[in-house]
């Protein structure tokens, strides 16, 4: 970390920085200390709010429902991570009702906009990053 800052990125690549999370980035449990020790000041840098796909949301509220418990408690985690990011701001949201997986959006949205802005993905799932 240079400078104690998580990334030391170029002026021009944090202009045009989008950060994207994933569901399996949001259910980690130590997802909100990293959001906002790194994240949410690396967003408000480049003046962005992080971004998260409607369908990743759905999972996470879908998962509070589980008969794991250990996920069930992740998700309640995530989802009160989620709220507190909506209520403050740092968040935004997008996406409609694709009946498809979170991991399909976010690569959707990254190739529609890959030549307008740069992307950063936190995600904890191996196969998603590979194909990102």
């Amino acid at each position: 970390m240079a400078n104690g800052r998580l990334l030391d990125l170029s002026p021009t690549i944090i202009r045009d920085l989008r950060i994207l999370l994933d569901t399996s980035s949001l259910l980690h449990q130590d997802a909100g200390e990293f959001i906002q020790r790194h994240l949410a000041p690396l967003a408000a840098e480049i003046a962005q709010p992080l971004v998260i796909p409607h369908r990743v949301v759905t999972e996470i509220e879908k998962h509070t429902n589980s008969q794991d418990a250990d996920l069930k408690a992740s998700a309640v985690r995530a989802s009160a991570l989620i709220e507190h990011l909506r209520t403050e701001g740092r968040a935004d949201f997008f996406g409609g009702s694709e009946s498809t997986f979170a991991d399909n959006v976010m690569q959707m949205v990254m190739v529609r906009f890959a030549e307008k802005y740069h992307f950063l993905l936190l995600t904890q799932d191996r196969a998603l990053a590979a194909d990102s």
